[in-house]
């Protein structure tokens, strides 16, 4: 009905129920501490703010384990570490500096050990606004004496799979409400609405690439984006030893989007017995560039009727999935060996005809680039992992 201000106490909803809260707005939310007790999935608003402007969050669970309350609240202005380039990036697009109406702090009653979650931002009252919705982008730090923190590519390494990801498609600024979106995040902390250093668009934003044998006679380049901006097209290079790379294909862009585009390409000169790396070069119209993540693929002829169909999540940083697909019944050796050639990891698998999975524990190995490869007799194949804590 009204502003309910808490002064240092809380404004405690039992309800689990994500439409416990309702009727929130320019005059109806709290100033202070909001608790809500929490379902393992559900979209739970947190209608917060100051005394003069309505700062609403929302936190969407997926599947999460271990939390049942969470404590929400925003602090007005700026305070405790600013960004700073080398450590605030998103997709490798610098920040320096969020919208000045301040910030957000989430924090659990315990650890979330399972599941992750969307966090969505609803800024009023700043006065430092971006000229376009791609130029912004969640950011977070663990508390006010810690760094800020962006998702995707920092310095052209991947970062923390934990960290989220960010899609230009889902910024915007509309009636004085500047909205930035983070998905698939596992820590809480101090959230903000970060700001491109040079006030330019964030990057086009890749969604996926795959490579895929098809009929044991050619390979199937997949990619989607998210978001693309001033995107002229793609490159898409090929290599025999995932280090030189080589031009097969040209691929043109969408020029500016903020919907999901699909992109495909075939790759028919290749041959079995050899394993075939691929990367996409995007290229803006200015012709500045940035490379994609590696991925693998050969023809089924060359390894024995054995393809890994995918290795998920990747990056990753304490488990990651490999599947494998084989023509019939068979025993694999499976090894994780780093950029030097040394084994990390490696175990015996008796796959069966069809699709077999695996769960590895890889939370002891060091951050960096992985070949995961699978023998059987005198084949192999391999795909490239990345480890990014």
């Amino acid at each position: 009905k009204g502003r309910i201000s808490t002064g240092g106490n809380e404004l405690v909803a039992s309800n689990t129920s994500s439409s416990a809260i309702t009727g929130h707005g320019l005059n109806k939310y709290v100033i202070g501490n909001l608790r809500r007790y929490v379902a393992a999935s559900g979209s739970y608003d947190f209608p917060v703010g100051n005394t003069s402007y309505y700062d609403l969050g929302n936190i969407s669970f997926n599947g999460q384990s271990g939390i049942t309350s969470l404590l929400g609240y925003f602090t007005t202005g700026q305070s405790g570490t600013a960004p700073s380039t080398s450590t605030c990036q998103i997709n490798g697009s610098k920040i320096n500096d969020y919208l000045n109406n301040g910030f957000w702090t989430f924090t659990p009653n315990s650890t979330m050990s399972g599941g992750t979650y969307d966090v969505t931002l609803n800024a009023m009252g700043y006065s430092n606004a971006p000229t376009a919705a791609n130029q912004m982008g969640v950011i977070k730090r663990s508390d006010a004496s810690s760094p800020w923190l962006g998702c995707g590519l920092l310095n052209g390494s991947a970062q923390s799979s934990a960290y989220g990801s960010h899609s230009n498609a889902t910024q915007s600024i509309s009636g004085g409400v500047a909205t930035a979106v983070r998905s698939g995040v596992t820590g809480f902390s101090d959230f903000a609405i970060g700001l491109h250093q040079t006030n330019t668009p964030l990057p086009v934003t890749l969604m996926y690439l795959t490579a895929t044998e098809q009929d044991d006679r050619y390979i199937a380049l997949e990619w989607a984006t998210a978001s693309e901006i001033n995107n002229s097209g793609f490159q898409v290079e090929r290599s025999t030893d995932g280090i030189a790379f080589e031009p097969i294909a040209w691929v043109d862009g969408s020029g500016n989007s903020n919907s999901m585009i699909k992109y495909g390409t075939d790759d028919r000169q290749v041959a079995t017995g050899i394993i075939y790396y691929y990367r996409l070069k995007q290229v803006d119209y200015d012709g500045k560039y940035e490379y994609s993540n590696i991925v693998s693929a050969s023809l089924a002829g060359g390894n024995n009727g054995i393809s890994i169909h995918n290795i998920y999540p990747n990056p990753a940083a304490a488990q990651v999935t490999v599947d494998i697909v084989a023509a019939e019944e068979t025993p694999v050796a499976i090894s994780f060996t780093d950029v030097l050639g040394r084994e990390v990891l490696g175990t015996q698998w008796q796959l069966h005809a069809g699709y077999n999975d695996r769960r590895f524990d890889i939370a002891a190995l060091a951050d960096g680039v992985y070949h995961v490869t699978v023998k059987t007799g005198n084949s192999f194949f391999t795909k490239v992992l990345t480890i990014a804590k």
